[in-house]
């Protein structure tokens, strides 16, 4: 995939999580991707567990997300953002590393600044 299509699988992840559309979301994932999650210690893995995480951190506290700037190297995207919600403190920097296939993530690794 060229730098245009990772980015695009990347900005649809980001306007399902805004949308808090749970079938969206979860489609933007591949059926055996995880997330590495080191801001809670847990790896998710497949969709119901990804889907569990979606509401539990994006639509229960209302999340958005604004891409603050992004890198794709060669295998992978990484991205800086800013997560606004109704979370301790309002606001929060997050850092994501996306690893793409066939326009889906098989791989997300998360963590907060």
């Amino acid at each position: 995939m060229n730098e245009n299509e990772l980015l695009e699988v990347v900005l649809n992840f980001i306007k399902s999580s805004n949308m808090l559309d749970v079938n969206m979301y979860l489609s933007s994932f591949s059926d055996t991707a995880m997330i590495e999650e080191k801001s809670i210690n847990n790896d998710l893995y497949g969709k119901e567990e990804i889907r569990r995480y979606f509401q539990d951190y994006f639509i229960n506290y209302h999340t958005q997300t604004e891409v603050l700037n992004y890198k794709v190297k060669e295998s992978y995207l990484k991205m800086r953002v800013q997560f606004k919600g109704d979370f301790t403190g309002n606001e929060v920097v997050g850092l994501y590393k996306f690893f793409i296939e066939d326009k889906r993530i098989v791989k997300l690794i998360a963590d907060l600044e």
